[in-house]
């Protein structure tokens, strides 16, 4: 993306383009680094002068003759898509606007941008898996009746786990359903590259762009059909065959397995998102305040690693949601992802600038069963290495934490760590995997559990 410096001849001052290093939202926001344009939006990397974080911002110039109703539009439509970093699409944090432009300021997206993904020639495979959560983020959102603007894959970056995500959120007026149906399409194009190989892929990607696939639903299930080992025909929700993904030439910045992770079969209920709606003003600022009610999850059948001894019986959970004593619950829409089958997703926690937040004891999961179970073992798929876990009891009623009882204790490797549950535990209907330790995520810190699984030995 290349960007001018300074005025330009004859431009009026509050006209005048922006680079590298220009003040945006009157003063806050610096710009850094160019990500790429498209139609009408410059994304950037850039800096919260008053918060000292790494931002992404998204501008947007002012039609010329605007009297306010083109921030007011982008400001309640982008507002309305402002998911609390639910699925794949970025929080956003702000939207503002001065003389010249709005600007869209969300959470700075770690990893890479797809363009420098797809430039690594991954696997067919690994293109599918890194644009089919952001397609299930998508359908997700159009069954809430909400836009997110996702037009054109400059705004899309993988993450560290290698998903693609809506890093620069900003939902235009004009755009629709059709919109993110096309960006999805583009990006799968752009992840397949000009190869010839996969063709049904290939094919998708060309009838999304072109408008003959109009919905994310049917896309997300096309493109989850397409995936190695899925079952020829599958009606929504999707069952799948979860299998590790090798890419011949990982890229360093993405995050790989080292170990191969055992095929299993999963049913699996898609959890109904439930949208974050904010009160549109003259500006928006900061996360959200409250939480909702996580949601509760369909039948779950959870996936069992391979066994080193003795006779053990895998335990189905009836709901899966996150969980915390003090404040919002971290990314609780998606907690449903330790237990899908899938080691290549994950539910994480936020990022975090230190270990734990000032005033919290820990966070985690809380697992119901359909009848009280008398636990033997409690096994978690993670890359988290360093996150030290405690199994405990819940709480009658959602108590306070010092109701609970501690049954079982592992730090966690990377990969799957089985913690022993005590013998001595009561057959219990919830359990709480409680994280009281954050794992390492460079200079910050931040916990991934891709699986979760329980068994109980059989016998007495």
């Amino acid at each position: 993306m290349t960007e001018q410096d300074g005025a330009t001849p004859g431009e009026p001052p509050d006209r005048q383009p922006v680079g590298a290093g220009s003040l945006v939202a009157d003063g806050r926001y610096r710009l850094v680094d160019g990500a790429g344009t498209t139609v009408g939006l410059q994304c950037w990397r850039g800096h919260d002068t008053v918060m000292n974080r790494t931002v992404a911002l998204t501008v947007a110039p002012r039609p010329a003759g605007d009297d306010g109703a083109f921030f007011h539009a982008l400001c309640v439509r982008t507002a309305s898509a402002a998911f609390a970093r639910v699925g794949s699409a970025a929080r956003v944090f702000d939207v503002a606007d001065d003389a010249a432009r709005c600007v869209v300021v969300s959470e700075w997206t770690p990893g890479r941008s797809l363009h420098d993904v797809a430039g690594d020639r991954p696997d067919p495979a690994v293109a599918a898996r890194t644009v089919l959560r952001l397609a299930e983020t998508v359908r997700t959102a159009h069954r809430q009746s909400t836009i997110l603007g996702l037009d054109d894959p400059v705004r899309i970056r993988v993450d560290e786990s290698g998903a693609a995500v809506l890093a620069f959120p900003a939902t235009l007026p004009g755009a629709d359903e059709t919109t993110d149906v096309a960006g999805l399409g583009a990006a799968l194009k752009c992840m397949l590259g000009d190869r010839g190989s996969a063709p049904a892929m290939r094919a998708l990607a060309d009838e999304a762009v072109d408008g003959s696939v109009r919905t994310a639903a049917v896309f997300a299930e096309r493109l989850g059909r397409l995936l190695p080992g899925a079952p020829p025909d599958r009606p929504e929700p999707v069952a799948r065959i979860a299998a590790p993904v090798r890419d011949p030439d990982p890229s360093p910045a993405t995050t790989r397995r080292s170990a191969a992770v055992p095929a299993v079969v999963a049913l699996v209920g898609v959890a109904c998102l439930a949208a974050v709606g904010w009160v549109a003003g003259t500006a928006l600022s900061g996360p959200r305040a409250g939480s909702a009610a996580p949601p509760t999850l369909p039948v779950i059948v959870a996936a069992s690693p391979p066994t080193v001894g003795g006779t053990i019986v895998p335990v189905v959970p009836r709901a899966v949601r996150a969980h915390a004593q003090e404040g919002a619950a971290d990314n609780a829409v998606t907690a449903d992802l330790t237990v899908d089958g899938n080691p290549n997703t994950a539910w994480s926690t936020e990022l975090y600038p230190r270990q734990l937040p000032a005033g919290r004891a820990g966070l985690g999961l809380t697992v119901a069963f359909a009848q009280p179970v008398r636990l033997g073992e409690v096994w978690i798929d993670s890359l988290s290495a360093g996150t030290h876990v405690e199994i405990r009891t819940a709480p009658d009623g959602g108590g306070p934490l010092h109701l609970s009882q501690v049954v079982g204790t592992a730090t966690l490797d990377e990969g799957i760590t089985r913690i022993p549950v005590a013998a001595t535990a009561a057959p219990m209907s919830e359990v709480l995997v409680w994280i009281t330790r954050l794992g390492p995520a460079g200079d910050r810190f931040r916990t991934s559990l891709s699986e979760v699984g329980f068994t109980t030995f059989d016998g007495p």
